[in-house]
């Protein structure tokens, strides 16, 4: 009621209504490696209108639409990025809710020295990967040889001269997600295996070259790529 002219009017009504908030968002946590699509978080709410925001300050708005995909430079990498986001749901605006996206590096490929042996050769020196992280072998058929550094050459099967490939790559792990891997683009590995020529034998059936008063027996000696020589006089 107001007052006019010394009088005060009727009272007037009128009525109102105090409208509850709504939930603040609930978005699904995303992962993704670098060298993999992004993914979008996803607001699940009914609204007609949204907000995200790149951190707690909420200074800069990132997006308004109820999918969001982030880009690498918002992102952090090995760790878990946070954004803030709220909706409206066409009467009050819902406290800020927070979104999770974890995005990790991929990691470097391994390197491998091409390496060159004879078939039949005994304690063959492994192949050894540079760079190394949790490093997988496989044969050249994709079947999984062993992890680690290293690559024992001596339980693999080289049964003929030739040049035999193996691939590699490396996997980085996250405890921030469960059973995430990013693994790092596959490289391969050489390893060149030489037959063995025969042995050769100088003179008929005695196995003797002579050389003036020198006579020399050679023999091949074993799979290894050497003789045996004897030189004697007589």
């Amino acid at each position: 009621m107001h007052k006019a002219n010394g009088c005060w009017s009727e009272p007037a009504t009128g009525t109102y209504s105090v409208l509850p908030l709504p939930e603040a968002p609930v978005v699904e946590l995303k992962a993704s490696c670098s060298n993999d699509a992004m993914l979008p978080l996803i607001l699940t709410q009914s609204n007609s209108g949204v907000e995200w925001k790149k951190d707690s300050t909420l200074a800069q708005n990132l997006g308004n639409l109820a999918s969001f995909t982030p880009t690498a430079s918002v992102l952090a990498t090995d760790t878990s990025t946070t954004f803030f986001v709220r909706y409206n749901n066409g009467s009050c605006w819902s406290p800020y809710g927070t979104a999770q996206y974890v995005y990790i590096e991929q990691p470097l490929a391994p390197q491998v020295s091409t390496k060159a042996i004879c078939l039949g050769d005994d304690n063959i020196e492994p192949l050894v990967a540079v760079g190394s992280l949790n490093t997988t072998w496989f044969d050249a058929q994709d079947n999984t040889l062993g992890t680690g550094r290293t690559l024992d050459l001596n339980t693999y099967p080289l049964e003929n001269s030739g040049t035999y490939i193996f691939k590699l790559n490396n996997t980085k792990y996250t405890n921030l997600v469960a059973d995430m891997a990013c693994p790092s683009e596959t490289t391969t590995a050489s390893l060149i295996v030489s037959s063995i020529p025969n042995g050769k034998v100088w003179g008929k059936k005695d196995g003797v070259r002579k050389l003036g008063s020198e006579r020399i027996l050679c023999a091949r000696v074993g799979r290894r790529l050497y003789h045996l020589c004897l030189v004697y006089f007589g």
